[in-house]
């Protein structure tokens, strides 16, 4: 049998005062306008660049709550191809104008479908259902177009049956994108936690600070921390998004981190090639069909 995994596995809570590859910090600047102005972030600088002190920098990855993730525009797309197989086996793709990859779709065109479905359903109770999911899905929108969110349970009460689940399962198991990691919450008390929330790293959003911010919080207390912040501003542009002290509260171990920079690194190298389009696809697919 497997022994169960524990968040002590994966999280060392008393970091050494150096800077390690696989620090967790707190309070770390946000250029990526991820609705906050600060996050939780990764370190994944090479640990030899860091011992041996051949950086200049310090990059990092955020740490977005799962929550955060499936209100942000990189799951847009998953929702909306839930939403429009629901609309199509209610023959009313005909109203909806479909969004880009990363947008949302047009509220007024979404409220025209619920209005229509409120309609069906007064005689057609088997119409519930999808009056329910279109009516979250109009609450979804409104929530993140004004820069709010809905929780993980009403994000499900969006999705055909067992759908979301599957979805869910393939974020822990790290199967669903190759742009993201899980993290569990560390089960820490709020105020030392790392990761007070099941998570996600974004590997798209790596940022660098100059390690001499970096060392300057290392020495800062809550105390001096504003006046060294003020001196920080003058020479580093991205200290200007810095206010609270940041602090470093756990760093990733051992196999959890290899995995983790495997990943990142393979999804950076990684060449990929120009998709077919549709129409090369049923050429070469007809070609096969037919092929002896």
């Amino acid at each position: 049998m497997n022994e169960k995994i524990q968040p002590k596995d994966y999280y060392d809570f008393f970091p050494p005062n150096f800077n390690r590859t696989g620090d967790i910090w707190r309070c770390l600047p946000n250029p990526w306008g991820l609705k906050k102005p600060h996050f939780f972030g990764l370190t994944v600088t090479p640990a030899c660049d860091l011992e041996q002190r051949k950086t200049e920098t310090i990059t990092y990855l955020p740490i977005i709550s799962v929550r955060e993730y499936l209100n942000s525009n990189s799951f847009y797309f998953e929702i909306w191809q839930d939403v429009f197989a629901q609309i199509s086996k209610l023959k009313m793709t005909e109203i909806m104008t479909p969004p880009d990859r990363y947008e949302l779709p047009l509220l007024e065109e979404i409220t025209e479908i619920k209005g229509k479905l409120f309609d069906l359903k007064e005689n057609d109770q088997s119409k519930a259902g999808s009056f329910d999911r279109i009516c979250m899905y109009e609450k979804y929108i409104k929530q993140n177009s004004s820069g709010g969110s809905l929780a993980i349970e009403d994000v499900g009460r969006i999705f055909l049956s067992g759908n979301f689940d599957k979805i869910l399962k393939k974020i822990v198991k790290n199967s669903f994108k190759v742009d993201i990691h899980f993290l569990p919450a560390d089960e820490k008390p709020i105020y030392s936690s790392a990761v007070p929330d099941h998570s996600i790293v974004l590997f798209r959003h790596a940022t660098s600070m100059p390690i001499q911010i970096i060392n300057s919080i290392q020495y800062s207390n809550d105390e001096d921390w504003p006046n060294k912040l003020q001196e920080l501003r003058k020479y580093y542009p991205i200290a200007k998004l810095l206010t609270d002290l940041p602090i470093r509260l756990a760093t990733l171990r051992g196999d959890f981190l290899s995995d983790l920079l495997s990943r990142y690194v393979n999804m950076q190298i990684r060449l990929g090639s120009r998709d077919f389009t549709d129409d090369t696809v049923d050429q070469y697919a007809d070609q096969l069909r037919r092929s002896k």
